[in-house]
């Protein structure tokens, strides 16, 4: 029997198998890196369990959270950013990561049974779910893996309408075009290199919009979310340091739009005299190619490999 997976960009085919549904909770510990060392270029490296990592997922479904009509339908996360968040040097780091990453991914049928495992576009894994919190957790897991099986010690998804009220909820986000762009439908114009506060609907259209008949256009996307997320923390942090509450008033205005593992306002308040700078905003290095029918974002292992190392481990007696 032939399973098919309808999604607004994506059409996919698998093998149906029998097995249970799993996923059902996920509890990242340090303990898969409590043990041993990596040798590493000469040098033995051990995870530095100073750091704790969250990811951060926009999900393409519209309005509030709500449970999906069935196990396919839980929506896909075009956003995907993982936080790290180093308590010893008290440094943030964020990682972006192309919604088009091919990795494995967990499948299961309508009923919310598992099917086994195809390589297929991150973004998907959310789609197998219940829109909530399995959907979360199935995510984090994948991504897990994506990233040699880092613990991850939490979650955050914000259905896209939210997106909105995010910007509006610090004055809207400031930001410097570094490309031009302009909606396929040519309601919105950004020109390199000017500075604006951008609207409610600019930011939405900034970060959402992009014409899937143009090859490579998620990898443009990206570009401008990881500008917007930039622009977004510096201005968090400095209202932040302005006076208590922001973190809570910020939060409160898109509750209804998340689901989180974490206690975001507590998590926010700790990292707000964290450092981050431009240069802690990373990327998975890769290539978009074309794949039988859809684009694949094919990581650079070698690159990756070495980004995993620099970012996630320490020095052995460091």
């Amino acid at each position: 029997m032939l399973l098919f997976l309808f999604m607004p960009e994506n059409i996919f085919e698998t093998t149906e198998k029998n097995a249970e549904s799993r996923s059902e909770s996920v509890s990242p510990s340090a303990d898969k890196w409590s043990e041993g060392s990596v040798s590493y270029k000469g040098a033995e490296y051990v995870y530095n369990t100073g750091i704790k990592t969250y990811l951060f997922m926009g999900v393409d479904r519209p309005g509030i959270v709500s449970r999906a009509e069935d196990g396919i339908s839980g929506g896909q996360s075009d956003v995907m950013f993982l936080l790290l968040v180093d308590k010893s040097n008290e440094k943030l780091k964020v990682i972006a990561i192309n919604r088009n990453t091919m990795c494995l991914v967990d499948v299961y049928d309508e009923e919310d049974n598992y099917q086994g495992q195809n390589m297929f576009q991150l973004c998907l894994q959310h789609a197998y779910g219940d829109g909530m919190g399995i959907s979360c957790r199935r995510t984090v897991e994948a991504v897990e893996r994506l990233f040699y099986n880092i613990p991850i010690s939490g979650y955050i998804a914000l259905n896209m309408d939210g997106m909105k009220l995010l910007n509006r909820s610090v004055g809207g986000v400031t930001i410097q075009v570094e490309e031009d762009y302009t909606t396929r439908d040519g309601m919105y114009s950004f020109q390199a290199g000017e500075t604006r506060t951008l609207t409610d609907d600019e930011a939405y259209a900034y970060i959402r919009s992009r014409d899937i008949n143009e090859f490579a256009s998620a990898d443009a996307r990206l570009a401008r979310q990881i500008n917007y997320m930039n622009a977004f923390i510096e201005q968090m942090k400095a209202q932040m340091a302005a006076g208590p509450g922001k973190a809570a008033s910020v939060y409160k205005s898109i509750e209804d739009y998340t689901v989180a593992s974490i206690d975001a306002v507590n998590l926010l308040e700790k990292i707000a005299d964290y450092s981050f700078e431009e240069a802690d905003m990373l990327s998975i290095p890769g290539k978009t190619k074309m794949g039988s029918q859809f684009e694949e974002y094919h990581i650079d292992e070698g690159a990756f490999y070495d980004l995993v190392m620099d970012v996630f481990y320490v020095e052995s007696g460091n």
